[in-house]
């Protein structure tokens, strides 16, 4: 289900009351609406309750919770939360808001079947010993019916073309553009070799605390499917600069989408 929220949707939450029993917990999160309430001077880069919102929602949304409980139970002053606050903002947030380039064409391989032999396009990606980012785009537009997972009436331009009298008669809402292969963690999170190994390391080790493994994603592994959406220019725009989200929908295959300009 779609939904185009106001304005007033995307005013920024304060940290809820404490939602933890055990003491573990219950203490570190109640060094976060302390440090959300007080108005410290100098203003720190990132404002100090950004830094305390991080905190304090990535103690309630990580699996991991008992690790990141005592990273917070270990600083004894506002400057160490402020410092543990910004060191998740850079690898937690910005890690994903990045301006990518432009999808590389669908497949220059002389091997690859055409966009409307659906059934040897699936052989051939099955044979495929690891997806790159043109064998992920096609494999992603086969899972998805060749059309944008959001905009369910947006379907690629090459397919359309091959296939228009079918569609046209299937989807009166049809409509017809370009779609790109969006990547959830981006592609350069493993690929970037002038980044230093320390720091992507810190990146792995902070997304390990929601349960993803990077072994999983490591090398062309960037390229599995979970890892891949399809998606409109506008609606991948929106998601490279954070500005478009998915939440689950309890009982429900279809996620509630969110986003705004």
């Amino acid at each position: 289900m779609s939904h185009l929220p106001q304005a007033s949707d995307f005013t920024a939450r304060a940290l809820p009351a404490n939602p933890f029993l055990l003491s573990d917990l219950h203490a570190a999160f109640n060094l976060c609406p302390g440090l959300e309430s007080r108005n410290l001077v100098p203003l720190s880069d990132p404002p100090a309750v950004l830094c305390a919102r991080v905190l304090g929602f990535t103690l309630i949304e990580a699996p991991s919770r008992s690790h990141i409980a005592e990273s917070i139970n270990g600083r004894s002053s506002d400057d160490q939360l402020l410092a543990l606050g910004k060191y998740y903002i850079q690898r937690l947030l910005r890690v994903f808001k990045a301006a990518k380039g432009p999808t590389p064409p669908l497949s220059e391989h002389p091997s690859c079947p055409d966009l409307d032999d659906v059934q040897e396009l699936r052989k051939y990606i099955t044979r495929q010993a690891s997806l790159n980012h043109s064998t992920a785009k096609q494999a992603a537009l086969v899972r998805d019916g060749f059309h944008c997972m959001i905009k369910t009436h947006l379907y690629d331009a090459q397919y359309f073309e091959r296939n228009w009298s079918t569609i046209i008669a299937q989807d009166p809402g049809w409509d017809v553009g370009t779609l790109r292969c969006t990547h959830i963690f981006p592609e350069g999170l493993n690929l970037h070799l002038e980044v230093p190994h320390e720091w992507v390391a810190s990146v792995w080790s902070a997304i390990g605390m929601f349960s993803i493994h990077m072994k999983e994603l490591n090398g062309a592994g960037i390229h599995r499917l979970e890892n891949i959406l399809t998606l409109s220019p506008s609606l991948h725009d929106f998601f490279d600069q954070l500005a478009l989200w998915l939440e689950a929908v309890v009982f429900n295959l279809v996620s509630w989408l969110q986003y705004f300009s």
